[in-house]
């Protein structure tokens, strides 16, 4: 969990030093979303997430954390991950990557990558769907687990 509190405040930083109208150019927002494993049994679930974003005009960056809540066996997950958003009206497509832990039912942690890819559609100025595709690598773990996001953020 260290080099995750290490990436966020890495990006942190990076978002400080390349936005010079740090005032004008932030934007956080929390969400609730469902995540659907597309192989495994247990590891679909709630999730939460929050996070900041940078920029002005279409292209925009930031960092966000999320925290799964599993439906039982076998984990429940964290994510810390960079984030990239293009702006197309209504609609913002947006890549991730970052560091993935897990915390095994059965004992232990293990640890990984993520990446992701996704779209979200602007329902109003706070409040945004979202739907995303991620991919944690773990490999201490098995095969990587692909899940399919739905959610709602909402900004603050």
């Amino acid at each position: 969990m260290r080099r995750a509190l290490a990436l966020v405040l890495f990006q942190l930083e990076i978002g400080l030093v390349a936005v010079p109208a740090l005032g004008q150019a932030q934007d956080f927002y929390g969400g609730i979303s469902y995540d659907y494993a597309l192989a495994g049994e247990g590891q679909s679930g709630l999730a939460a997430y929050a996070g900041v974003r940078f920029g002005e005009g279409a292209l925009s960056f930031g960092a966000e954390l999320a925290r799964g809540f599993g439906d039982g066996d076998p984990f429940e997950a964290t994510r810390v991950r960079g984030m990239v958003w293009q702006e197309l009206g209504s609609f913002g497509l947006f890549g991730s990557l970052g560091l993935s832990q897990f915390d095994l039912n059965g004992g232990g942690v293990v640890e990984g990558i993520n990446l992701g890819v996704g779209a979200d559609y602007g329902l109003t100025d706070a409040a945004s769907l979202r739907f995303e595709m991620i991919v944690d690598r773990v490999p201490d773990y098995g095969p990587d687990i692909t899940s399919l996001r739905m959610g709602v953020a909402f900004g603050f």
